[in-house]
């Protein structure tokens, strides 16, 4: 097995289990709820289609800025909006104005995101596979589709908040996985050399293909349980060379032996 100076994590479903649902209407109704206490009266349906028209149109913004398909916005800033554009107020001892808009945006933030959560909680391998790396004098980051205004809590929550070297985080950069901008980014910042460095994900598409366009060794941790007939179907598709690519199909860390 080779030895790596440098690893890349993706997060989600590769060093911590995460389940949301934004769909359900209860996060929208108790959102509506919460945003009272800012003195803010949206309908809940109201609210989640203000956010969803918010989402779209700040990405096909963002996309035509950048001239990239794979865009990341800010939800923050979103969520900043829809505080400052509700359609009706009411008394309260914390109303919004532009000088507070930005904390209690992060506030909600926090609270949608624990509202629309399921579960959270760090595999089993995790956290002894990263102190193993720690030991050993690797390197270790963190390059994930995700937000910061959820993502930075959830990583103190899995006891992760210390565990990297650096941490870079899509809506940080405005863009995500699988563009190989993202990726080069790391690698330029932090001084790192493609054949030294290894990017371990749980996805095919986003994980393993950016792996291999930026010049990298890739380890699939097959969380999802797909088939091989899949695995081999996305293989395929992005006409990766496995020869660089280490298979782990229970998606259990603690069988790669790095």
């Amino acid at each position: 097995m080779k030895d790596y100076a440098n690893y890349i994590f993706d997060l989600y479903a590769t060093l911590v289990d995460i389940h949301t649902d934004e769909t359900k209407p209860e996060l929208w109704e108790r959102s509506a709820a919460y945003l009272r206490r800012f003195g803010l009266l949206w309908h809940p349906q109201l609210l989640r289609a203000a956010y969803l028209k918010l989402c779209r149109q700040a990405e096909a913004a963002l996309r035509r800025e950048m001239s990239l398909s794979h865009v990341e916005i800010d939800l923050l800033r979103v969520f900043e909006t829809l505080l400052l554009t509700a359609p009706g107020t009411c008394p309260a001892d914390t109303p919004v104005t532009p000088e507070n808009v930005s904390a209690l945006a992060a506030q909600f933030a926090l609270f949608f995101r624990e509202t629309s959560r399921e579960y959270l909680y760090p595999y089993p391998a995790t956290q002894p596979f990263l102190a193993g790396l720690r030991a050993r004098g690797r390197r270790i980051f963190l390059l994930s589709n995700a937000q910061a205004c959820f993502t930075r809590a959830e990583l103190a929550q899995c006891g992760l908040a210390d565990a990297f070297d650096a941490v870079y985080l899509s809506s940080d950069h405005r863009m995500k996985k699988p563009e190989p901008r993202f990726l080069q980014k790391l690698l330029t910042e932090q001084h790192l050399r493609p054949e030294e460095s290894v990017f371990i994900g749980n996805d095919i598409d986003t994980d393993i293909a950016l792996a291999q366009a930026c010049g990298l060794d890739g380890v699939y941790l097959n969380t999802f349980a797909w088939s091989r007939r899949k695995i081999r179907a996305h293989v395929r598709m992005h006409s990766l060379d496995l020869s660089k690519i280490t298979m782990i199909d229970s998606g259990d860390l603690s069988e790669w032996k790095a």
